[in-house]
């Protein structure tokens, strides 16, 4: 049976030949720049698979000029020139940048994957690792084993949060006179077939009502932003209030509303960075660790940062020990959205409870690119 899959999927596969093609990897900029005097020089990759119903991690040794395939008891299966890699990554690029549709098959790539004991697109990840390298770093003269997530800019955009049930922020309406009538009203304004989530919140504030903080519905997704900083609850909520009041989109500038309008009261004269300090944190920690649906211990699952793979194949590195560039590049590539699915999440829809009537907003974080 081909193996078949998206572009993301397909992704992986490529950042894997063009790691041990190049054997090395650049560091980027928040820009999706490569920094020339970072590079990371790589000793092995590590990939999970589930390979004849059982979960094996493959390995795979640079040795000068050479990759070599090791099995789980580290005998070597197969060696083969680096060169060959780079070559079968630059066909695999061509190969996603043509194919259409939300599946699809690459038969010549299918192929040499089966040669070097690669047996399935998406690798088998309990945690954010989609794939662990050992590096040597210049800096220190360690050669840590380090786990990366994978994001592709070949395909769909990725999520850094995904909104569902366990995303949903609950705000009491209040100022404003409810009825069942307005009520039904307000659930009505619609734009086609599809809610006009931002013109039902507006609508809400045109009558002089407003959206006021009640609290999390998923008491997790609390907690986890508590661990961050205990104050980021309510930060996050009014980013997100924001996002749909004022033309706000992006991460930067929904920060940007907030510390206008300082609505915590704390003195940025001499800490101007107040918000966007505590902002940068979640950003981080939900990339490396953080998800709402999990009580979070504060352990970092992929820790070495991210792997990007930009439209034009080349692949750069954010690496957690660069935290300064981290941070800027997650602040400076990310935006709330509006989720896509609304009604199983009771999303966007007015309903009354105990006599006073509720809307949800739920959170999504999705990259720009």
């Amino acid at each position: 049976m081909a193996i078949t899959g998206n572009k993301g999927e397909w992704s992986e596969i490529y950042a894997l030949f063009k790691l041990l093609g190049e054997k090395h990897m650049y560091a980027g900029d928040e820009n999706h720049n490569r920094i020339e005097n970072i590079v990371y020089p790589i000793l092995s990759v590590l990939r999970r698979e589930i390979d004849n119903n059982k979960d094996i991690e493959k390995v795979y040794d640079i040795v000068e000029k050479d990759i070599v395939v090791l099995s789980i008891d580290r005998e070597e299966l197969v060696r083969i020139p680096c060169s060959v890699f780079l070559e079968q990554s630059r066909k695999l690029l061509e190969g996603i940048k043509l194919s259409h549709g939300s599946s699809f098959s690459l038969p010549d790539i299918e192929l040499f994957m089966s040669t070097v004991s690669c047996t399935g697109l998406k690798a088998k990840s309990v945690d954010k690792s989609d794939i662990r390298i050992v590096i040597h770093d210049p800096r220190t003269g360690v050669s840590p084993l380090l786990g990366f997530s994978i994001k592709s800019q070949l395909g769909a955009k990725s999520t850094l949060i995904n909104a569902g049930s366990t995303t949903n922020i609950v705000y009491k309406i209040e100022g404003l006179e409810m009825t069942e009538s307005v009520k039904n009203h307000i659930n009505a304004i619609n734009r086609g077939d599809k809610m006009d989530l931002i013109g039902r919140v507006r609508y809400i504030y045109e009558q002089r009502g407003k959206l006021v903080f009640h609290h999390y519905q998923n008491d997790i997704l609390c907690k986890n932003l508590m661990m961050i900083d205990t104050i980021l609850p309510e930060i996050i909520q009014k980013m997100l209030l924001n996002f749909y009041l004022t033309d706000a989109r992006t991460v930067i500038e929904l920060i940007k509303t907030i510390e206008d309008e300082n609505f915590i009261g704390f003195d940025l004269t001499d800490y101007p960075s107040f918000y966007r300090r505590k902002v940068a944190n979640m950003l981080v920690d939900a990339a490396l660790g953080m998800v709402p649906k999990t009580k979070w211990d504060g352990q970092y699952d992929a820790t070495g940062g991210y792997l990007v793979v930009k439209e034009d194949g080349e692949l750069l590195c954010y690496h957690f020990y660069n935290r300064n560039l981290f941070e800027q590049y997650l602040l400076n590539n990310t935006a709330f959205e509006t989720p896509g699915k609304h009604e199983q999440n009771n999303f966007g829809i007015v309903y009354s409870q105990d006599n006073d009537y509720y809307m949800n907003l739920e959170l999504q974080v999705r990259f720009l690119q």
